[in-house]
């Protein structure tokens, strides 16, 4: 969700550069894995067949698509990943059924969650467990293997920070594998594998697979649990890794063949390959991280900056006369009747490209001129004095030009302190008391705050409904939650009970905790939805509710109802209204499951309310509407007999 795919690009080939470089031809990898990116786009599956990728492993898609996956026996398939490439864009794929850490019985990395083989009985202060371990891993593997169309299980050996003792990792599978392979009753082979020789050993099934082209976003991996918030983590960081790519791009286009400069344009872009991390760009790293990020970025751009200096020149030259270039937006503070400033800009990419220039000004008599000397449509804006305390250099003004810049080009801009003669005619926003904008269908209108002449949106006409709604601006901060998708008080609750259960079950918190919201997951405190109860009936239930705001005697009502769940699917129960009282100031409505079936799912839905005798609508929400959550435990016992023979395949990464 983050990456360009430039950057994707640069990653790619200085990755293989690297492999290629180090091990040759033999080296070249035939698959690729993504186990901890926050979702996948389809056109992954493009790209990576376009690099010379057989297959592609990922984990993290929605939790309960998995589940339907893992019945269906589809967690292998062949991904298009796009619309015009036909067959060069396919990939096959395969999802990893639980993650991408090894399993508790194998967990032989240390810390609190290691797990350890002990098959020497002459050791009374750790007991003899090999048998244990192979018994629980061999019946979990039975049941993967429901969730194939094959009898190859792919498991992986491997977790954050695994193997740093390589020696007693690798020492322990050794005991385990031997004594599996050597216990006939299993009817199971356990082997090392890496995923390229996974993929021969299915491929050479020569099965037939489901041809899909569907994202994988956005991910949640429990109810509530939307991994949204990475989009706009650390918004600083995304925005310096977008803007170093538009400073390597011209030194790599107009690079020379020597070492130096060649080193120094390498080093931003590592610097670039490096911030691509799913814990990078994403803006989830720690803080310590995110300033080794940045600092390594920075550094690339000291590296690269004073050679485009140096070079661009060369292509503005106009005879033996060469310019001089600097960076540096204060120059236009040095502007005098005598004299312009000189602004060169460079598009790097293959196509026509208008562009909003901005540079920062402390005069506000500014006019721009084009390379014709024809006046250029422009703007000074006042910069609000506390933006100002955010700039390393604070400037009063910004002005703003329309660019026009053909491709692969330099296009040279003047800018000059005006006087009467070349003043272009201007408007201020006060004297314009409102303005509409539409398209047939909604028209937007805009109104003029007298206090501060600032113009902001404040209602829109709806054609096909024929009805004004007025619009208010406001800006607020959601208020995040503390682990669990309800109040403080069903919190509390809950905490209680889990306390009393870990009494008779021994459970790791994470099972029954959400994750805060925060870099990860977008998840609000609190939200506007009603939620029903529970209920074993299919019968219709009546209820009643409040208006959430005042309803004037004589009004003629509308519905909006939005429908929500806890299943992936939302139209499993409806929700009518069936009629309202405005001296109660209350509406009545009924709700029921259309599959007569039991509640699956912990449902609520919305009301928008409409008058349809005014012609304006304002809409409000009340703030405070909480949902309940309800937590059930469901303990099974699988006994699985396979009576044909199961190969286990050990992934080491």
């Amino acid at each position: 969700a983050c990456p360009t795919l430039s950057s994707i690009a640069r990653q790619m080939t200085d990755g293989q550069q690297f492999i290629l470089g180090e091990f040759g031809n033999d080296g070249r990898p035939s698959v690729a894995w993504h186990v901890d990116p926050f979702g996948h786009s389809y056109v992954t599956g493009g790209l990576w067949s376009q690099v010379g990728f057989d297959a592609f492993a990922m984990h993290r898609i929605n939790y309960r698509e998995l589940n339907q996956r893992k019945l269906d026996k589809n967690l292998e398939f062949v991904w298009k990943g796009s619309s015009s490439l036909g067959e060069d864009g396919y990939i096959w794929v395969h999802l990893l059924d639980s993650a991408y850490r090894a399993p508790s019985q194998i967990f032989f990395f240390g810390g609190s969650q290691a797990s350890y083989i002990q098959t020497d009985p002459r050791l009374p202060s750790y007991p003899v467990n090999y048998v244990e371990l192979a018994e629980s891993f061999i019946s979990d593997t039975r049941t993967k293997s429901s969730w194939f169309r094959h009898e190859h299980i792919l498991i992986p050996f491997g977790a954050d920070f695994a193997h740093q003792n390589a020696y007693e990792s690798m020492n322990q599978m050794d005991k385990l594998i031997k004594y599996v392979n050597s216990n006939a009753t299993y009817n199971a082979t356990m082997i090392y594998s890496t995923l390229a020789e996974y993929v021969s050993v299915v491929n050479a099934l020569n099965l037939s697979w489901n041809l899909e082209t569907n994202d994988f976003y956005p991910y949640a991996d429990m109810a509530h649990s939307w991994w949204t918030g990475y989009f706009t983590s650390r918004p600083q960081l995304k925005q310096y890794v977008r803007s170093r790519e538009n400073v390597l791009r011209p030194a790599e286009q107009c690079v020379f063949n020597e070492t130096e400069i060649m080193n120094n344009i390498t080093y931003l872009r590592h610097a670039l390959d490096s911030a691509q991390h799913h814990d990078a760009v994403s803006g989830t790293a720690t803080q310590n991280t995110t300033n080794d990020y940045m600092y390594m970025l920075q550094q690339g751009t000291l590296k690269v900056i004073p050679f485009t200096e140096q070079v661009a020149p060369y292509f503005l030259k106009k005879g033996s006369n060469i310019p001089t270039l600097v960076r540096d937006e204060s120059l236009i503070s040095s502007l005098t009747s005598d004299n312009v400033l000189v602004v060169v800009l460079y598009n790097s990419l293959g196509w026509n490209v208008t562009e909003v220039i901005e540079v920062p000004s402390n005069v506000s008599n500014i006019v721009v001129f084009d390379a014709l000397g024809q006046q250029v449509l422009s703007q000074v804006n006042p910069v609000a004095p506390y933006a100002q305390s955010f700039d390393a250099a604070p400037s009063q003004f910004v002005v703003l030009f329309l660019a026009q810049l053909p491709p692969l080009s330099f296009t040279t801009y003047f800018i000059a302190l005006r006087n009467d003669s070349r003043l272009a005619k201007t408007y201020r926003v006060r004297d314009v008391p409102s303005h509409s904008i539409g398209n047939g269908y909604y028209t937007l209108n805009f109104t003029t705050n007298p206090q501060t002449n600032g113009m902001f949106l404040s209602g829109l006409y709806n054609y096909d409904a024929d009805m004004y709604f007025a619009l208010n601006n406001t800006w607020l901060q959601y208020m995040p939650t503390g682990g669990t998708y309800s109040d403080g008080l069903q919190v509390g609750c809950l905490n209680v009970y889990m306390r009393l259960f870990f009494l008779f079950v021994e459970l790791p918190t994470n099972l029954l905790l959400a994750q805060n919201s925060g870099a990860y997951v977008f998840r609000p405190a609190q939200d506007n939805r009603y939620t029903l109860s529970s209920s074993q009936e299919s019968e219709m239930t009546m209820n009643n509710l409040m208006f959430r705001t005042w309803i004037a005697p004589g009004s003629s009502l509308a519905f909006l109802v939005a429908t929500h769940g806890e299943s992936q699917y939302n139209d499993t129960f409806i929700a009518t209204v069936c009629g309202y009282s405005l001296e109660m100031n209350q509406f009545e409505y009924r709700y029921y499951r259309i599959d007569n079936q039991s509640w699956a799912q912990n449902p609520s839905f919305d009301f928008l309310v409409l008058n349809l005798n005014a012609s304006q609508q304002s809409v409000h929400f009340r703030p405070a509407q909480s949902t309940v959550a309800y937590l059930f435990f469901f303990i099974f016992y699988f006994l699985f007999y396979v009576k044909k023979k199961k190969y286990i395949y050990i992934y080491i990464y």
